[in-house]
């Protein structure tokens, strides 16, 4: 392994175990909740959500794909329940304006129950300093200018995939200027008195022939603000927080070949108003999925049979204080073995069992535990109609005659569309 590389890799984990590492004492101030309206407990509107995120999930044939090209747009839809798709769009292109500059541009629109919802819009402006060193202007923009966000980043690229880069945000820029002078401002006024920042980290590196890694790690600052009540000074609050999320991967492709994925994140938030006890809540999600992957004749470069077996192991704490009091801890145990056979030169087609075996309990007003086992089959069609282009269809049949319905062979449904140009 070269020893620059390996260094960066071992800076990058310290880096991100220290973001998001520490869980926080009893009496720390509690910080920015969740995009997400229902992060604690996903399945009071989706009981078999995480095995619907286990199926959206993709793999290292899909990550290659996307991670290979400055170009490429992915689509994920798959059937939560009745009333609700879990929607995901991400975009990224990439254009030299000059010798020296490069404009780059992300969009990601993220619509699930859990913490990983959420947006992004970012407009990049990167000059070359000189061999494979960059530096960066970013720019997110928003309808609503007060949630504009403003960086900049240093980087440094070898290739489309292979790079390291540090960024620092500022997040909501503009918003004590436009809370300050603007007139649309629904009937109060919230200003900071420490300003979000976001320090984040990304790499994505390979060490030799047969090994890759990724990493992509944020945190916030602790931010404060107020919140004035324009018809009744008397309702207005303060409100703090931070968050901080770490993800990672690493992949040895040989003929049984294997990877790991690591997924932290943790949030904390405090809200306090004259006269009443503070309200908080801090929220911390940990995800760790080894899988291992054979191919009976080969590497898995070409169009061969796979195999793969895995478990995601997850663990998940709530805690709250002040409005809602009480406690949420819930963890889950996913195991995972799929088949892919080619068929033809385009097409692959993929089955196998996926399960969900998890244990939550609740303590405070709504005290309660749940504990379940839910088990489902998995076929999946795949076509790969360019080099750069990849259709999935997925359709899954519940194994558990307790959540039998009407429709009882059909169970959810899932496309991922990937294309890149």
């Amino acid at each position: 392994m070269n020893r620059r590389r390996g260094i960066t890799l071992l800076c990058a984990l310290a880096f991100a175990a220290l973001l998001v590492g520490a869980r926080p004492g009893a009496g720390a101030d509690l910080s920015l909740p969740f995009v997400s309206p229902y992060p604690e407990e996903p399945e009071r509107f989706d009981r078999e959500y995480y095995l619907d995120m286990l199926t959206l999930r993709i793999d290292r044939r899909w990550r290659s794909l996307w991670y290979g090209r400055d170009n490429a747009f992915r689509l994920q839809i798959g059937s939560l329940n009745v009333e609700q798709w879990a929607f995901v769009q991400s975009l990224k292109f990439s254009s030299a304006a000059t010798e020296r500059l490069r404009v780059r541009y992300r969009l990601d629109l993220v619509h699930l129950l859990d913490e990983r919802s959420g947006r992004r819009s970012e407009l990049e402006i990167e000059a070359r300093l000189g061999g494979a060193w960059r530096a960066s202007v970013l720019v997110a923009p928003a309808f609503w200018k007060r949630e504009m966000d403003f960086g900049a980043g240093i980087q440094r690229r070898t290739a489309v995939d292979r790079y390291a880069r540090l960024d620092l945000r500022v997040l909501d820029a503009a918003s004590d200027f436009t809370y300050r002078y603007g007139t649309q401002i629904e009937g109060e006024r919230r200003i900071y008195g420490a300003q979000p920042l976001e320090l984040a980290f990304e790499m994505r590196e390979e060490f030799g022939a047969v090994l890759r890694a990724g990493i992509t790690a944020s945190a916030t600052n602790r931010w404060r603000r107020s919140v004035e009540i324009l018809s009744d000074p008397q309702a207005g609050y303060g409100e703090s927080g931070r968050r901080g999320k770490f993800e990672a991967w690493l992949e040895f492709d040989a003929a049984r070949s294997w990877s790991i994925d690591v997924d932290l994140a943790a949030a904390q938030y405090r809200h306090t108003r004259s006269g009443a006890r503070p309200a908080s809540s801090a929220h911390n999600v940990a995800e760790l999925l080894p899988r291992l992957w054979y191919f009976p004749r080969g590497r898995g470069g070409g169009r061969e049979p796979a195999y793969t077996a895995g478990v995601q192991l997850r663990r998940q704490r709530w805690t709250g204080a002040g409005e809602r009091t009480g406690d949420f801890s819930k963890n889950e145990i996913l195991p995972v073995a799929l088949a892919l056979f080619p068929v033809g030169r385009a097409h692959l087609i993929e089955a196998g069992y996926l399960g969900d075996r998890y244990r939550s309990e609740r303590t405070g007003a709504d005290e309660r535990t749940d504990a379940r086992w839910e088990n489902r089959l998995l076929f999946a069609w795949e076509v790969s109609f360019s080099s750069s282009g990849r259709l999935r269809v997925v359709e899954t049949i519940d194994l558990d005659r307790r959540d039998h319905g009407q429709f009882w062979i059909h169970d959810h449904f899932f496309l991922s569309l990937m294309l890149g140009f």
